[in-house]
């Protein structure tokens, strides 16, 4: 790419281009309606895919898609494999559709919903589990079926991730929603979840106390957007995403006084109002007569908690755990016509595989993401062949490292944590849950193996790069989420060699410049200085015409309900050497700004950057800690400080 002498003039070249685009393109005055749009794009569909025209007309090849999902639903709660439950609509939903045996998700309701909106395993978005969210540049299920000519709607809990009104389901990709952000939004003031009277709000209103309990008002606003999307000439995707059964536990009373006043009885009860809802809205679809051109897709986001029972018999585990019984959830396709009825699927299915199979069922062109899920829709039909794969999960905290690895196969499950190892053979009933990694040590290796290679190959930020001058300074764009300090795991790398200017000797400047959350810059006597969120960590001196490897690295905990006891960590390393680091706690929280850039080399009142030469700078969605047990190799400081002066500029 060719640079410019000044980055300030390339910057102010390269906005006034993309606003002279957007004006000429889509004046104010001339926007097209979304019906309009949509219509247009699926006549390109049709034509660029080779689909006869009539396919894009017909409800019967392009079926609305009802996605419901429930929160902490364990692999046996349902009556379809334990009669202490009262299902009789899923159990109908599976006699008509298809049910899955080996379904899998992750261990916790975040990473599971960051990845079913994406296909991409969670952990390459940051998500192990801690996140405030998903980047506006990254494809979702809701931009992909809308490509398609759907509309959208989200209905219910939200929780991708820590997420604020500026990562909202609207961001993502949605028409419209209504529900809440995260289950703390639920009480108002309080901050504490709750089923009775809960705060609301839609894409264009703000939280406010509902009059009702949170099962049915999300069931009966359900009810209400089924009716308005389908009084329009165009398919839509529903996203209903319930609360139940998590806790608090507080069923409705009509449903409690069915059974005892205990932890364990409030849970079936629980359970069955999740059940009448969701029989509810097929009902109210069969009496539209839409019931047959809706294909509905029913799962569970992680395994139950076994707070009050065993959910997840007979695996072992629990939300939060990587065994079995932590990722291993119920889930049911139905789509009359096109699903044979009362199919059992026990061959190994990730819920990564939505995303590619709903846009080919849709029509979709594929998603661009670079995704882990498989377009599964033709097995699923045909009762095989399953893509072999290997899925990976992994939890990674200031201090604590945990990964699970489940082979190609689906027979054997790798359970690390700290650096502690666990095999399971999970296809046999007898081994499912006992340690059998003595017997199978070339398995626990050639899984470990595949486990550095994934992890590595997904903790970059794939950030977008410009070279605006022959030093090396640059612009960074793209991912801001995930390059954004503050939340969780976050590190930064980048080569600087200062560079003698004549008789001015070298100049102080910036070498990174990101506000409100970050700059690192050299001092008049050439030495670091990083300000971080509050926090200023000074370094040393910097060598001159040497390139010096210099990494930040960062791990903030943040709590909605506590947030008293936030902390954070800020490291910054010269050539592999902790010189400098900070703990806050609490640390500031800057306010949501992700649509800016980082500048590199120079800031926003800068006119010359000052004298460096930089290799391209590398974002990291993690934390490089050189005390945590069972950290991957990846996340070796010193093998990437020896890495990042090798690294040439951008180009």
């Amino acid at each position: 790419m060719k640079s410019t002498s000044s980055p300030q003039t390339f910057l102010s070249q390269t906005r006034s281009s993309k606003t002279l685009l957007s004006k000429t393109l889509w004046p104010k005055t001339v926007q097209p309606r979304r019906l309009a749009i949509r219509r247009v794009a699926c006549l390109l569909l049709c034509l660029t895919s080779g689909l006869a025209l009539i396919q894009c007309e017909s409800r019967s090849v392009r079926p609305n898609i009802l996605l419901i999902l429930a929160d902490d639903l364990g692999y046996n709660d349902l009556g379809l494999s334990n009669d202490k439950f009262v299902t009789p609509n899923l159990t109908a939903l599976a006699a008509s559709g298809v049910r899955f045996t080996r379904h899998y998700t992750d261990a916790v309701c975040s990473t599971t919903r960051a990845g079913l909106l994406t296909g991409i395993d969670p952990a390459h978005l940051g998500f192990r589990p801690l996140r405030q969210g998903i980047s506006s540049d990254v494809e979702t299920m809701p931009k992909v079926l809308s490509r398609a000519g759907y509309s959208t709607y989200h209905i219910g809990k939200w929780h991708v991730g820590n997420a604020t009104a500026g990562l909202s389901p609207t961001e993502a990709g949605f028409d419209d929603w209504y529900g809440y952000l995260t289950q703390w939004d639920l009480g108002g003031k309080k901050k504490w979840p709750t089923y009775r009277d809960p705060w609301l709000q839609s894409s264009d209103t703000k939280p406010s106390k509902v009059p009702g309990h949170l099962t049915d008002l999300v069931t009966d606003k359900t009810l209400e957007v089924i009716d308005e999307l389908s009084a329009a000439d165009e398919p839509w995707f529903i996203n209903l995403w319930y609360y139940a059964p998590h806790g608090p536990l507080q069923p409705a009373p009509r449903f409690a006084e069915k059974y005892p006043d205990t932890g364990e009885g409030k849970y079936y009860a629980t359970v069955e109002q999740l059940d009448q809802s969701i029989g509810r809205v097929v009902d109210h679809l069969r009496e539209r007569g839409i019931a047959d051109d809706t294909l509905i897709v029913f799962l569970s986001d992680n395994g139950g908690t076994n707070t009050y029972l065993d959910n997840n018999h007979p695996y072992v585990g629990h939300k939060g755990q990587f065994l079995e019984g932590g990722v291993r959830t119920p889930m049911i396709w139905r789509w009359p016509g096109q699903l044979e009825g009362g199919r059992l699927v026990d061959e190994v299915v990730s819920y990564l595989d939505l995303l590619p199979t709903l846009a080919a069922v849709s029509g979709a062109p594929p998603t661009e993401n670079a995704i882990a899920g498989k377009n599964i829709w033709s097995a699923v039909q045909k009762g095989g062949p399953f893509p072999a794969r290997t899925l990976f999960w992994e939890s990674i905290t200031g201090d604590s490292n945990a990964y699970s690895v489940l082979d190609r196969d689906g027979r054997f499950r790798l359970v690390s944590r700290d650096g502690v190892n666990r095999l399971f053979d999970v296809q046999d009933r007898n081994t499912a849950n006992r340690n059998v990694s003595e017997a199978h040590p070339d398995v626990m290796s050639r899984l470990q193996n595949e486990y550095e290679a994934w992890h590595a190959s997904g903790h970059e930020v794939p950030v977008d790069v410009t070279r605006v001058n022959e030093s090396g300074a640059t612009l960074v764009e793209g991912h801001a989420v995930q390059r954004t300090p503050g939340y969780a795991g976050f590190s930064f790398a980048i080569g600087v060699t200062p560079v003698v200017r004549g008789k001015d000797g070298i100049r102080s400047g910036v070498v990174v410049d990101d506000p409100p959350y970050w700059r690192l810059a050299l001092t008049a006597r050439g030495a670091l200085q990083l300000d971080m969120l509050g926090e200023r960590l000074n370094g040393p001196v910097l060598i001159a015409e040497k390139c010096s490897a210099i990494v930040v690295t960062s791990y903030f905990a943040r709590s909605r309900r506590y947030p008293q006891n936030e902390t954070g960590q800020i490291d910054m390393y010269v050539d592999g050497l902790r010189v400098a680091t900070s703990t806050a706690a609490p640390p500031l929280q800057a306010p949501a700004q992700f649509d800016r850039l980082t500048r590199v080399g120079f800031d926003r009142q800068s006119a010359e950057p000052g004298s460096f030469e930089f290799t391209s700078p590398r974002f990291f969605n993690d934390y490089f800690s050189t005390s945590r047990a069972g950290k991957p190799k990846a996340d070796d400081i010193e093998l990437l400080s020896r890495e990042v002066c090798s690294v040439p500029a951008a180009g």
